[in-house]
C-alpha cells in the first residue's frame, strides 16, 4: 500500500492516532474558534482524493452531521472533532478510516488510502433533546440520508446504525397530533430500510422482526410483505413465504418483483417435497428388503411399513429415524466390537 506521508513532506503532519493510520497538516489555523463537543451538530466543506491515483472524489462539498453518530467516514469526524470554526487542514488515512475494503464505486476501489482538505464552518450548541418537532424530523432525515450512503456504499452494517439511530430519535419524541403523519411515513420507510440492510446481512430473524413491526404501523405495506416472502425462501418457510407474497401481489398484482418471489417460492416448495419423496421412498425400501433396522434389532416389516406412513405424514419423524439408524450402525461397528473386547 502507498505510504501516506513519504518522508521529504512529513513537517507539518502529525499522526493523530500513533500508529500511522491518520495524519493531519493544518493549513488554517483559528485559535479564537469555536471548538466541537461530542455529539454537536457541525458543517464542514470537504474534498476527497484518492490518495495513489489521486482522482477527485468529492470536491468543496458542504455536509452536516452530528459527531459521534458516524454519519461519515471515522477519518472525516474525526478531525471535525479537533478542529475550531475557521479552521482547516489536510488529512491523509488508510483505507481502515475512509472506505475500507469495500471502497466506493466506481472512483474509489477497494482497499484505498484517501487525501482529504476538510474545513469547519459551524458549530451547532443543540442538542437533539433541546429540538422542535421539525428540527427532530429533520435530524432524522439527516441520518437517513447518511444511512442511504452508506447502504449504496454497500456498508451494511454502518447503513443499520444511522437507520437505527434515526428511528430511536422518533420512538422516544412525543409528537402532537398535527405531526402524526409525517412521523408515521418516516418510522415506516426507516423500518423497511433496516430490514433490507438486515435481509442482506443474512439476518433473518432480525429482518423478520423489523418488517413486521413495519407491517404493524402499516399493514398495507408491499415493501415489507415482499421482505417476509424472501424471508421465507431463504429459510424454506414456504407457509408465511407464499401467503406474504400473495398479500403482496393482492396489493400490487403489477410488481414483476413480487409475481417472481411468488413462482420462486412455489417452485422451491414442490422440489423440497420431492426431495422428501425420494427420501420416504429410500425408507420404505430399506423397510422392503428387511434391511439394516431389522439387523439392528429394529423394527421391520408390517412395523416399518407403519413408521414408513407416520414419516410421510409428520416429516419430524424422518430426522428421528434418521438418528435411530445411525445409533444403531454406531453401536454394532464401534460399541459391539468394544463388549466383544471386554
Amino acid at each position: 500500500m502507498v505510504a501516506l506521508v513519504r518522508d521529504d513532506e512529513r513537517d507539518g503532519f502529525e499522526d493523530l492516532l500513533g500508529s500511522g493510520g491518520i495524519f493531519r497538516k493544518m493549513l488554517r489555523t483559528n485559535a479564537d474558534g469555536a471548538q466541537v463537543e461530542f455529539g454537536e451538530e457541525v458543517t464542514i466543506r470537504y474534498s476527497e482524493k484518492v490518495l495513489e491515483s489521486n482522482v477527485t472524489v468529492t470536491s468543496e462539498e458542504t455536509r452536516t452531521l452530528r459527531i459521534g453518530d458516524g454519519e461519515a467516514m471515522p477519518a472525516l469526524e474525526l478531525v471535525a472533532k479537533m478542529m475550531r470554526v475557521g479552521e482547516a487542514c489536510e488529512v491523509r488515512c488508510d483505507p481502515r478510516f475512509a472506505y475500507g475494503d469495500v471502497g466506493r464505486e466506481p472512483k474509489v476501489p477497494p482497499g484505498a488510502a484517501m487525501k482529504l482538505q476538510v474545513e469547519l464552518l459551524r458549530v451547532g450548541k443543540k442538542s437533539t433533546a433541546e429540538m422542535t418537532s421539525a428540527e427532530l424530523i429533520a435530524e432524522a432525515n439527516k441520518k437517513k440520508e447518511s444511512g442511504n450512503r452508506y447502504f449504496q456504499e454497500k456498508n451494511y452494517e454502518q447503513a443499520a446504525k444511522l437507520y437505527k439511530r434515526a428511528l430511536k430519535l422518533l420512538e422516544s419524541w412525543e409528537h402532537a397530533p398535527e405531526e402524526e403523519a409525517a412521523c408515521k411515513e418516516l418510522l415506516v420507510s426507516l423500518g423497511n430500510n433496516v430490514g433490507n440492510v438486515q435481509f442482506r446481512l443474512r439476518q433473518f430473524a432480525e429482518a423478520r422482526q423489523s418488517s413486521l413491526e413495519v407491517l404493524q404501523l402499516d399493514p398495507r405495506n408491499a415493501k415489507a410483505m415482499y421482505r417476509v416472502a424472501q424471508i421465507g425462501l431463504e429459510q424454506s418457510d414456504f407457509t408465511e413465504g407464499i401467503e406474504f407474497a400473495q398479500r403482496a401481489a393482492a396489493l400490487e398484482p403489477k410488481n414483476a418483483a413480487v409475481r417472481q418471489l411468488l413462482k420462486d417460492l412455489k417452485k422451491k416448495k414442490q422440489q423440497v417435497k420431492q426431495e422428501q419423496k425420494r427420501l420416504y421412498a429410500k425408507l420404505g425400501g430399506a423397510s422392503a428388503t428387511g434391511g439394516s433396522t431389522a439387523a439392528l434389532g429394529g423394527p421391520d416389516g408390517a412395523a416399518q411399513s407403519r413408521l414408513v406412513r407416520a414419516a410421510k405424514a409428520n416429516p419430524s419423524l424422518v430426522a428421528a429415524l434418521v438418528t435411530l439408524v445411525i445409533a444403531g450402525l454406531v453401536y454394532q461397528f464401534v460399541g459391539k466390537r468394544y463388549n466383544d473386547m471386554g
